[in-house]
């Protein structure tokens, strides 16, 4: 209960540094469970990695041709498979930055996670280049995956200030930009719902709205 109650209370002391009301009351704790392996965590940052590349320019050729020499196909969610086989139902790629922000962190690839801010410009360099042909092994043998405690906290975290932005666009007076804000505290949740959980990226990223 004490370990519950300083999750919670380090929470809503992001919430106050960031001049969000606190509607976290009915928000819960995260059970402290099993986390996704080191590998799998890897494999979602590298195909969020192409799909940023791709919501940034990079040619789709050139990223498919990355992913069958890296024999990639399988990190890839349901979606982002459909849009880079076929190119239908073009996805939004502007949130990965948000999401492989969060997941570079947990594999301690970056120094810090900062709920509610903007990823640093110096998050590119923690990822393979594809446009240069980076390849991917050494990468996905490197990262190590931080503690499971720091993951429940930042996922504590993320889930107050989705939660309570999603409460304080219902009120008056909320700030214009809410909306914006609110769809990067989505996907800055998204991966750490996805590493605390066995569901799958497609169907988290419909149900947190």
């Amino acid at each position: 209960m004490d370990r519950e109650f300083d999750m919670r209370k380090r929470s809503v002391k992001i919430l106050k540094s960031l001049r969000i009301p606190d509607f976290t009351t009915n928000v819960p704790l995260a059970p402290v469970e099993a986390l996704r392996t080191r590998h799998e965590v890897a494999q979602r940052l590298l195909a969020l990695n192409v799909c940023g590349a791709l919501g940034h320019g990079c040619p789709n050729a050139l990223a498919t041709k990355w992913i069958e020499s890296e024999g990639g196909w399988n990190w890839f969610s349901r979606e982002e498979r459909a849009f880079l086989e076929r190119g239908v139902a073009p996805l939004d790629f502007t949130y990965c930055v948000h999401a492989a922000w969060a997941i570079a962190w947990m594999l301690e690839l970056v120094d810090e996670f900062r709920p509610g801010k903007l990823p640093p410009q110096t998050l590119i360099r923690a990822m393979p280049d594809i446009e240069k042909a980076g390849s991917s092994k050494s990468f996905l043998s490197a990262p190590k995956l931080a503690e499971r405690l720091e993951i429940y906290q930042k996922l504590d975290e993320v889930r107050c200030l989705h939660e309570s932005l999603r409460h304080w666009r219902t009120t008056p007076g909320h700030p214009g930009d809410i909306t914006r804000r609110l769809i990067t505290a989505k996907y800055q949740r998204l991966p750490f719902e996805w590493i605390c959980s066995g569901i799958e990226w497609d169907d988290l990223s419909v149900a947190i709205t």
